[in-house]
């Protein structure tokens, strides 16, 4: 039997407990000395957790046939049915208490009971508001008080794991009646539930038959679609179990092989632990050896280079003192040369400007002597024309033109004087050409021996220009002698360098053959490890790729959400459950409506792009991200099209 109280709690047991409260470190409230665990509507419960309120109105629609129910009480914050609460009140009982302190179990944190050797025991209450965050202390003495205790303690235990928690003892005080009667009232009230269950199927039953006569034809279509189903379902779990076994067999022959070769590569390892330890003490004794004979061969080769830099310097020395005393001996001669060509060049140019200024003043008096002549010739022309009176130029006018009508006499005469007249003007003309003809000859040969001259000079100078350059070319062969001789030198030397830094090359090659060997080694060793690496990587998506049942697949997805809080648990391709392919809500011919329904829920929840970022984003490999990001946009788009076909 259950008791209520006049603010509709609702009793399932008590236990006489003494309890204080303390909040931020200071006492509140006055000590109670009876606790008592109530059923109260889940409307009650404030959201922020912290004391629940003894005269708020009890919610319409409220019950208590949850309350011994484990899948239901527990809940606690959210949703309908009822909530379990402790309610510590005054030693008159739960039906006599006018005030006292309630608390949701669920919103009881950091149970504390390694004090109850020494006679208490605390509890913390989590909460928002101004009443969250209390701190409760209860007093145990020795007898039945520690037995109400360690009762108490497992109730609340019981409670808060989701187990049925077993029924305390009665109490006279609160009015709560022994079990036995409260089991058989209990069993009553399931008898009649039961009785009131069976007529509401009876009556299902026969609404469900008079339904069926209608249904006839949509049934045997719906049953024919789904024999259909089932062959294909078959079919395809004939198809699965084959790949399952195929996978299993690959699974084992995989398994066999990474236990194989994870032998061979500790064997390898092993050996490349030998090998690197013997080819290190090798190497530190060799190179003891080196850098012992190095240090000797260093000490000769300084010595040895330090009494070749002194003679290459003296010689350099000498040489350089030599080469600037030639070069200022032939910079001396080449200015000399220089000088003495200059004034040649300069006495050769003057020379040559007199002539031409001379000849240049002869051919002007010539031209002068041939224009007076010219002029003399012109005057005693024009003297002659004034002697003879009759004619206006040197030769006379032409006689005037006979009449027409005048003898042939007289016509022979004109045409003789006409002839005559012409036969003197072609003297006179033929003279002024021979004196002119005779001007240009004595003018060529000027000009022709003035040519003669200049070859001649000309040819003086390119022989004196040879007889330099020749100078110049034996010079220059003494020059390049001397430098052939400080290049076969120099050549020398460099000989001997380069025979020393072979030397230190064939040195320096044998090191790195064996630094080489050594990192050959690692490297092997390396590939080795990535091989492995590889096959279990290959083994766990296989080990991913095998079918599940819907169990598996929902524990899996239970453990992903609840661990959605850890970002230090990183989540590969394989880590995460994929449904199967082609039936991403993971149905069953034997689903009821209900349970499709509810996978669908299920999967929308999870696979959609958005909650699944929220749930898992922060974890995943950066490697498998953008692969399991397509596949879940693809899963989520399934998820939405098969919701039309539900």
């Amino acid at each position: 039997m259950v008791v209520s109280s006049p603010v509709g709690f609702e009793l399932l047991g008590c236990f006489n407990v003494s309890a204080e409260f303390e909040r931020d470190g200071e006492r509140i409230g006055q000590p109670k000395g009876h606790v008592a665990v109530v059923s109260i509507p889940r409307s009650r419960v404030p959201a922020g957790g912290g004391p629940i309120s003894l005269t708020s109105p009890v919610g319409s629609g409220d019950s208590i046939e949850d309350a011994n129910n484990p899948s239901a009480a527990p809940g606690g914050l959210d949703g309908g049915g009822t909530a379990l609460a402790l309610l510590f009140v005054t030693k008159a009982g739960f039906t006599k208490a006018t005030s006292g302190t309630a608390f949701a179990i669920n919103d009881m944190g950091r149970f504390r009971m390694k004090f109850i050797n020494q006679g208490k025991f605390s509890f913390e209450v989590r909460g928002e508001g101004p009443g969250g965050n209390t701190l409760v202390l209860c007093s145990v003495s020795s007898g039945q008080v520690a037995h109400d205790v360690r009762s108490l303690a497992q109730f609340i235990s019981d409670i808060k794991i989701g187990k049925a928690p077993g029924m305390p003892h009665k109490c006279v005080a609160c009015g709560l009646k022994d079990t036995a009667e409260l089991d058989k009232k209990r069993k009553q009230e399931e008898a009649l539930k039961e009785k009131e269950a069976k007529r509401q199927r009876m009556e299902e039953e026969k609404k469900v038959r008079d339904e069926q006569k209608k249904r006839d034809k949509e049934e045997k279509e719906a049953r024919q679609k789904q024999e259909k189903a089932m062959k294909e379902l078959q079919k395809k779990l004939k198809e699965t179990e084959k790949d399952r076994d195929d996978m299993n067999r690959i699974r084992e022959t995989l398994s066999k092989e990474l236990k194989e070769r994870g032998e061979i590569i500790r064997e390898l390892q092993q050996q490349v632990k030998e090998k690197v330890a013997a080819a290190a003490r090798e190497e530190a004794k060799r190179r003891e050896e080196e850098a012992r004979r190095v240090r000797e061969e260093s000490a000769a080769r300084e010595a040895e280079l330090r009494r070749a830099m002194e003679e290459e310097f003296r010689v350099k020395r000498d040489e350089e003192q030599r080469l600037r005393q030639a070069a200022d001996m032939q910079r001396w001669a080449r200015e000399q040369q220089k000088a003495k060509e200059v004034e040649e060049m300069r006495k050769k140019l003057q020379e040559e400007e007199g002539k031409r200024m001379f000849e240049a003043m002869s051919h002007r008096e010539e031209m002068a002597k041939m224009k007076a002549e010219v002029e003399r010739a012109y005057q005693y022309q024009q003297q002659q024309q004034q002697q003879q009176g009759q004619q206006a130029d040197s030769f006379g006018p032409p006689p005037p033109p006979p009449p027409k009508d005048v003898p042939a006499e007289v016509l022979a005469r004109y045409s003789s004087l006409l002839r005559d007249r012409e036969a003197r003007m072609r003297a006179a003309f033929a003279a002024m050409a021979g004196e002119i003809r005779r001007a240009e000859g004595e003018l060529k040969k000027k000009r022709t021996e003035e040519e003669r001259r200049r070859k001649a000079e000309e040819a003086k100078r390119s022989k004196a220009e040879t007889a330099r350059q020749k100078r110049e070319e034996a010079m220059s062969a003494e020059r390049r002698r001397e430098e052939e001789e400080r290049r076969h030198a120099q050549a020398e030397e460099t000989r001997k360098r380069e025979e020393e830094r072979k030397r230190m090359e064939e040195v320096e090659k044998a090191r790195r053959v064996q630094e080489e060997a050594r990192r050959k080694a690692m490297a092997e060793e390396s590939a080795l490890a990535a091989k492995q690496k590889w096959l279990e990587d290959q083994l766990r998506l296989r080990q991913a790729a095998a079918p599940m049942t819907y169990e598996q697949y929902e524990n899996r997805l239970r453990q992903i959400k609840n661990s959605a809080g850890s970002a230090n648990v990183p989540l590969h391709f394989w880590d995460i459950p994929w449904p199967p392919e082609g039936n991403c809500l993971f149905l069953s011919p034997t689903d009821d409506p209900g349970l499709k329904k509810r996978k669908f829920k299920d999967a929308l929840l999870f696979w959609h792009a958005d909650k699944f970022v929220a749930f898992c984003g922060s974890r995943l490999v950066e490697d498998h991200k953008q692969v399991i990001l397509k596949k879940v946009a693809r899963l989520s788009q399934e998820v939405v099209e098969a919701r039309n076909n539900l």
